[in-house]
């Protein structure tokens, strides 16, 4: 191996490397290592902390630290945003996460947390007007903080800033703030924090343009619509229900008494759904009482008026609720 170059294992073989992986088939990876990027503070127990990483459509990819109440948003390495979040400890240890779209859904396994999703809502971006531009940079109205990278796009009520590649509206750029009234732009977050392959920029345009920044976040509930539903406790058999209307909205129920223990009407039921022994489905919008309840008919009832055996009727909670867990 030392000294027979003319066999082909002499180009294939390694004597000394270094920052380097040998796996057991033979062959030899690049060393995964970390940068220091922050300290993160007010967290004792490594279980109260969870890292994740958000690829926003093809644009970029953000990390994500989670701690008990906030999120940390990272882009290239820079700390761009600090969300309050409503999660405690006790979630943190069995987060579970996927990326659906644009939006990063949490889901735990702890009583009485829904799923949430941590959406970046660009609909609240603001107009920055630009008012000036030098060779690499446009001046903006709006003072930014300085030495971060955000993604950015443009608008214009005449002709946009002329620049080489030149810049169009509809499509996302990132932008790095030199100072904090001026931007250099980039085509991607890579670009931007080595500050590589900038922008020319030879016009500031004309009439009115203006740049929006994307980095503005929000931590709302999942829109689960149509919840899955399930009988989880019965207690009707020997009672009956009587609906008001066939078809409609605001629909009042009433039972002929109260549901046997375990089971309770009780707001629990409210997204569950009812359907009759002549046919016919109600989605449950509002509890009244302990024997009556309103739903808006998704499926016409045959009849109204009529008393409805519990035997052959059923009556269904939400499967997923603060009541029964969620996934």
């Amino acid at each position: 191996m030392y000294s027979r170059v003319s066999v082909d294992a002499y180009y294939k073989g390694m004597k000394k490397a270094a920052n380097i992986l040998t796996y057991p088939q033979g062959a030899a990876g690049k060393r995964f290592g970390t940068n220091y990027l922050a300290e993160i503070e007010g967290v004792t127990d490594y279980r109260n902390i969870y890292f994740a990483e958000f690829q926003y459509y093809n644009e970029c990819v953000y990390l994500l630290v989670f701690i008990p109440g906030k999120v940390y948003i990272y882009l290239e390495g820079l700390l761009v945003s600090t969300v309050n979040v409503a999660i405690p400890a006790a979630a943190i240890a069995s987060m579970d996460t996927t990326v659906i779209t644009n939006r990063f859904r949490v889901c735990a396994q702890i009583t009485n947390f829904a799923p949430h999703d941590l959406v970046r809502d660009d609909s609240a971006a603001v107009a920055n007007l630009i008012t000036g531009f030098t060779a690499t940079t446009l001046t903006l109205t709006t003072p930014l903080v300085i030495s971060l990278i955000k993604p950015v796009r443009f608008s214009t009520t005449g002709t946009l800033p002329l620049t080489n590649p030149q810049i169009r509206t509809g499509v996302t750029y990132f932008a790095y703030t030199a100072t904090t009234t001026t931007v250099e732009i980039y085509s991607n977050a890579l670009d931007a924090k080595a500050r590589t392959n900038k922008y020319a920029i030879s016009s500031a345009g004309t009439l009115l343009n203006y740049i929006y920044v994307f980095n503005t976040w929000k931590f709302v509930a999942a829109k689960l619509v149509n919840l899955p539903w399930f009988d989880f406790d019965a207690g009707y058999n020997t009672i009956t229900f009587t609906n008001a209307a066939t078809s409609g909205s605001g629909i009042v129920v009433n039972l002929s008494g109260v549901l046997t223990a375990p089971a309770s009407l009780t707001s629990k039921y409210i997204g569950g759904i009812f359907s009759g022994s002549t046919g016919g489905i109600g989605r449950i919008v509002g509890v009244s009482s302990t024997t009556s309840f309103t739903m808006d008919i998704v499926t016409p009832f045959a009849t109204a008026a009529v008393a409805l055996p519990g035997n052959l009727s059923f009556l269904a909670e939400p499967a997923w609720s603060n009541e029964r867990g969620w996934p």
